[in-house]
């Protein structure tokens, strides 16, 4: 059964997920997880253990958000930002950063990248370092629609 989920999950080798594209993948490890049938090793490595509040609501309520940020002309961050709050319940272990057109990777010392903590309300994005002007950001997430 847990096939399907497998292929689905197939991955750049960097081993990010796309929240898009993702999207069928959340559902389907939603209805297994939430009905008792156990995801297996490869799948908590690649999705990250089902996330308990997804049991509790109909796949309709799982949005999709891309939000896009030129720090100092327009979006949700301003020059000398380390971190992002967002309002909204986030589905963990599907928010993807990009930065200039290249994805960030999370929690890493040695280079830029950002850690994620996730709430029942809310979601906070911390990054290892502040944003500039002129810098693009794109953030994309899923979350549960209220």
């Amino acid at each position: 059964m847990a096939y399907p989920i497998v292929k689905c999950l197939n991955t750049p080798t960097n081993g990010s997920c796309d929240p898009y594209v993702m999207s069928k993948c959340i559902v389907l490890s939603r209805t297994l997880a939430c009905s008792g049938v156990l995801l297996n090793d490869s799948l908590d490595t690649a999705l990250g253990k089902i996330d308990s509040k997804l049991c509790d609501v109909s796949a309709s309520a799982i949005q999709y958000e891309r939000l896009q940020s030129l720090v100092g002309t327009s979006g949700i961050l301003t020059d000398g930002d380390d971190q992002v709050i967002l309002d909204t319940h986030v589905v963990e272990k599907t928010v993807v950063i990009m930065k200039d057109g290249l994805e960030l990777p999370t929690d890493m010392d040695d280079r830029k990248s950002y850690t994620v903590t996730y709430g029942d309300t809310s979601t906070t994005i911390v990054f290892n370092f502040d944003v500039q002007d002129d810098e693009l950001y794109i953030i994309k997430y899923a979350y549960v629609q209220t």
